[in-house]
């Protein structure tokens, strides 16, 4: 209620560090900013909220697109798995090595949301989705290999871009995915693709190492980013 605000009230929200030079990198700023804010007004107000509160504010500020997939992130922290606007914790091999790099471009979210829904007004439940959505629920199982599991989550995503052609994986992100595989390291975009930043990830730190280097080179900025526990924190000073 913003009649219980106090007067003169300023809110200012910083998000630098999720752009590079002027350009997004795809980490979901929007959705973090949503679940701060959120958090920070329930705080003043001595109240609380849902999950469903906040994918229902992201949502509605993003015109109905988007999985929540970030919000729920923001809020929970850690690994989850997020499916149907529900949220699990999830684990991740204790081998799990990883560095995000950013291709210098960012992506156009919408546009390629709106791509991806033009493709199903064709045919509803495509095949290539189907098998997507199966390889999916399998990437979060501990009782099956976790590299394996992504690694056929990329080849059925490629598929699936190829027949819709939406542009995950642009250009740059398919060189980064070239060195990636002559490094044995595991690559894919993060988020929608189409630039943003991309993820690689491997059980051998020193191949990470290497592709860290490799594609450097090649004008990829390396994003120093770690998976955190917590998810939003409100804090008064």
């Amino acid at each position: 209620d913003l009649a219980t605000m106090p007067e003169h009230l300023k809110i200012e929200i910083d998000s630098r560090p999720c752009f590079h030079e002027g350009k997004k990198l795809g980490i979901g700023s929007s959705a973090a900013c949503v679940v701060a804010v959120t958090a920070a007004f329930a705080n003043l107000c001595d109240t609380t909220y849902t999950l469903g509160e906040l994918l229902n504010i992201h949502r509605n500020l993003q015109g109905g697109s988007g999985s929540g997939l970030d919000v729920a992130t923001s809020h929970h922290g850690g690994v989850i798995r997020f499916q149907n606007g529900e949220l699990q914790p999830a684990d991740i091999p204790d081998d799990f090595n990883h560095v995000f790099v950013y291709p210098g471009s960012s992506a156009q979210t919408r546009k390629l949301v709106q791509r991806f829904n033009d493709w199903r007004k064709i045919e509803r439940l495509p095949q290539e989705l189907l098998r997507l959505i199966d390889v999916a629920t399998t990437v979060a199982d501990p009782a099956t290999n976790f590299y394996e599991n992504v690694t056929e989550y990329i080849s059925a995503l490629r598929a699936l871009d190829a027949a819709a052609k939406i542009g995950i994986f642009s250009e740059e992100h398919l060189r980064a995915l070239t060195l990636a595989e002559r490094l044995k390291v595991i690559y894919k975009p993060c988020g929608a693709g189409g630039g943003d930043i991309g993820v690689a990830m491997a059980p051998d730190p020193g191949a990470l190492t290497a592709f860290k280097s490799a594609v450097t080179e090649q004008g990829f900025i390396a994003v120093p980013a770690e998976i955190t526990k917590n998810g939003v924190q409100v804090r008064s000073e």
